[in-house]
C-alpha cells in the first residue's frame, strides 16, 4: 500500500502510536518512495514490538509504501500510525532583544517550520556565539553583524538571516584629573550626544553638569563617576580626580620667575 501526498512539495509523516505482531513471523516493510523499489527505511522489516516510531518521506514524490507480511498463525493487535503531510522548510529568525548595546547579548532563534522534523543548523559568523550548531544560540558581537543560519532536513537545505545591531557606548568624556587649591570650585561637564540620564556618584547629581568644592571633602582627593544613559539604553561612564590642596600665601608659581629689590641696597628698618 502507497500513501502519496496531494503535493509532492508536502512529504507524509507517520507516527505510530500501537505495534504489536507475531515476532520473526510478521513483518512490516516500510519503503521511502512510491513504490518497493525504493530504500527501506532503517530498521526495515519491522516484527514483533519494535515500532517504526516516527518516519517521514524524503523522496521527491513525498510518498511512503507499507507491505505487511504473515503467516496467519497467531493474531496480535497489529499496528496503529498516524500520517501528516508535512509543509515545506521554512525558518523566521528572531532576536531577544532585538537590539543590543557594546556588552550585552541576544539570543538569537530560528522559528522552524515544515520539512521532515529533523533539523541540523549551522549558524555563522560563529566567533560571536555560544554554539553555532543549535536552534537558538546567544549572540554577543561587538558591532553590529548579519547572522545566516543554514537549516538542513535531510531532504532540503534553506538559509536565513538577521541583523543583529549593536550600539555603541555613550562617550562619556570627563577629562584629565586635577589638583586645585581648596578655595576654588570644579566645573564637571558630562554633557553627551543622545544622553536621556545622568547619575553622579557620589552626590546622587542628575545634571549633566555639576560644581564641586570642598564641601564634605576638606583638603583631600575625591573622584566623581558620572554613568549616563542614552536613548537605545545603553550605559556609558567616565570618572575624573579631584584633589584640593592647602594653597598659602603667595600661589605657588612657575620656576625661572625672579624677584628684584630696589634701591640696592636696601634699608631695613
Amino acid at each position: 500500500m502507497t500513501f502519496l501526498p496531494i503535493d509532492e512539495n508536502t512529504p507524509l509523516k507517520f507516527t505510530f502510536t500501537q505495534f504489536d505482531i507475531e515476532n520473526n513471523w510478521d513483518y512490516l516493510y516500510i519503503y521511502n518512495g512510491p513504490n518497493t523499489t525504493a530504500t527501506q527505511f532503517p530498521g526495515s522489516p519491522f516484527t514483533g514490538t519494535y515500532s517504526p516510531g516516527t518516519i517521514t518521506s524524503t523522496h521527491p514524490t513525498g510518498a511512503i509504501t507499507f507491505r505487511f507480511t504473515s503467516d496467519y498463525s497467531v493474531v496480535k493487535s497489529g499496528w496503529i500510525a498516524n500520517f501528516i503531510t508535512v509543509g515545506n522548510l521554512a525558518c523566521n529568525i528572531t532576536a531577544n532583544p532585538e537590539e543590543i548595546c557594546q556588552g550585552g547579548y541576544s539570543l538569537l532563534n530560528c522559528n522552524v517550520s515544515g520539512g521532515t522534523g529533523n533539523y541540523n543548523f549551522n549558524w555563522s559568523p560563529a566567533s560571536s556565539l555560544s554554539n553555532p550548531n543549535v536552534q537558538n544560540p546567544i549572540a554577543t558581537p561587538n558591532e553590529t553583524t548579519t547572522y545566516t543560519v543554514t537549516i538542513n532536513d535531510g531532504a532540503t537545505t534553506i538559509s536565513d538571516n538577521y541583523t543583529l545591531v549593536v550600539h555603541e557606548l555613550p562617550p562619556v568624556n570627563l577629562g584629565e584629573d586635577v589638583t586645585v587649591c581648596e578655595t576654588e570650585t570644579v566645573t564637571l561637564d558630562a554633557t553627551t550626544p543622545n544622553a536621556v540620564s545622568y547619575l553622579w556618584t557620589p552626590g546622587g547629581y542628575t545634571t549633566a553638569v555639576i560644581q564641586v568644592d570642598t564641601t564634605g571633602v576638606g583638603i583631600a582627593s575625591v573622584t566623581y563617576t558620572c554613568q549616563v544613559t542614552d536613548v537605545y539604553g545603553c550605559v556609558g561612564q567616565d570618572d575624573i580626580t579631584i584633589t584640593f590642596k592647602s594653597c598659602v600665601g603667595i600661589n605657588e608659581i612657575s620656576d625661572n620667575i625672579s624677584m628684584l629689590v630696589y634701591p640696592n641696597p636696601a634699608k631695613i628698618c
